[in-house]
């Protein structure tokens, strides 16, 4: 979980990016974009259940 300070320095630093324009707003997500996002988070569910499972049963064995 991030702490109020950590998610108030992060909008700081995407208001700030906008400003700079290394970042820009769009109307209508990239459908490759979200693919990739997706395929990510999906990848990144699957080890972090793999994770849990190892963790589990390393304790169990101690």
């Amino acid at each position: 979980m991030l702490s109020d300070k950590r998610i108030w320095e992060a909008e700081r630093n995407v208001k700030d990016y906008l400003e700079e324009g290394l970042l820009t707003k769009v109307d209508k997500p990239d459908k490759k974009i979200l693919n990739i996002l997706l395929k990510n988070s999906d990848e990144s569910l699957k080890r972090a259940k793999r994770f849990c499972f190892e963790l589990r049963k390393l304790v169990e064995e101690a």
